[in-house]
């Protein structure tokens, strides 16, 4: 026989077994004594026996409902600390909050969403956590981290994204490299469509990295797909080795606004497609606490301030110190 014994049922037999008294008890839980029956009857009904001895002056334990006493006693209270400990495991999740993101996100973006977040929230605790580029999506699917900051190239359907900005590509070469068939002084669109490519060096990422298969499936449809003449670990690397002549790079424009770059030609590639998001990841199927929806909330109105040329919270102060820094990378961070 399948049984269904509830916590509140074993409690309605602990209070009659106390208290001696079907109407004590029932005001003990705030039930009609007509209630608290019902559920005395359940339970000797599942148990298949009689729990009371019941007479006018009298309510007593039977055999059975002393057998049942120290189990029912052990089991209810073990359910009232259980829930107690999880009531302040789920506080302390609340009051706490793991980011993971990549080290160009997180020393060029995370500190002035980080300082607005914690002005608002100053009982929360951030741990920020830098994760090379592909783990990201693995960290946040691993539990490691509750929120995963990156360009979505992966399009993962086993994690919820919450797209906080579109991204756009841009082909960055030396200000001083020609093209070739350029002559020098030739005026050139800002924009570019991948079949338009400068045929030059190129860096690019490893070939494991989503977004380097992103590039690389978009070059092999317009036929310009090679093997680039270097391969690095990081967009970091990629506009460093740029700056220093040995070629060009594409990369996501808002690296760009992470730093204070010179010596950079950037030139925006027209009609992703599909498109790139940079989006704030969590696990499929987790709770959301406040803490998490909150971060979401305040990384997403700190990214519009940038893209809708307002405050800009989320360059480095040095670069708005410099103004011919800060004119040489008016470049859209959207298509």
């Amino acid at each position: 026989m399948v049984m269904n014994l509830s916590t509140r049922e074993l409690t309605a037999f602990l209070h009659v077994a106390n208290l001696g008294s079907f109407t004590r008890a029932a005001e003990k839980m705030h039930v009609t004594q007509a209630g608290l029956s019902t559920m005395i009857r359940s339970l000797e009904r599942q148990l298949c026996c009689r729990l009371f001895e019941r007479t006018t002056r009298v309510v007593s334990l039977t055999e059975a409902g002393k057998a049942l006493l120290p189990v029912a006693t052990r089991t209810v209270s073990d359910l009232r600390s259980i829930a107690m400990q999880l009531r302040e495991l789920n506080s302390h999740i609340d009051q706490s909050l793991r980011i993971g993101a990549t080290p160009l996100v997180c020393s060029g973006f995370l500190p002035a969403i980080c300082q607005e977040f914690l002005a608002a929230h100053p009982n929360i605790t951030l741990e920020v956590v830098e994760i090379p580029f592909p783990q990201v999506h693995a960290q946040v699917e691993a539990g490691h981290v509750d929120l995963g900051l990156c360009v979505d190239a992966l399009r993962q359907s086993t994690l919820e994204r919450h797209p906080i900005f579109p991204v756009s590509l841009a082909f960055i070469s030396a200000s001083s490299t020609q093209h070739k068939g350029e002559k020098p002084g030739d005026c050139r669109s800002n924009n570019l469509r991948w079949e338009d490519l400068p045929a030059m060096p190129m860096i690019a990422l490893k070939p494991d990295d989503p977004l380097q298969r992103y590039i690389d499936q978009e070059l092999a449809r317009v036929g310009r797909l090679s093997p680039p003449n270097m391969a690095v670990g990081s967009v970091e690397t990629q506009i460093a080795m740029v700056q220093t002549g040995m070629g060009a790079a594409i990369v996501p424009s808002l690296a760009l606004f992470a730093r204070s770059y010179s010596g950079l030609e950037v030139r925006h590639i027209a009609k992703l497609d599909p498109a790139l998001d940079f989006c704030c990841f969590t696990k499929n199927g987790r709770r959301h606490t406040q803490a998490m929806s909150a971060f979401i909330e305040v990384s997403t109105r700190e990214f519009s301030k940038v893209m809708k040329g307002g405050k800009r919270a989320l360059l480095p102060a040095r670069a708005a110190r410099n103004p011919r820094d800060s004119a040489r990378f008016q470049h859209p961070l959207v298509s």
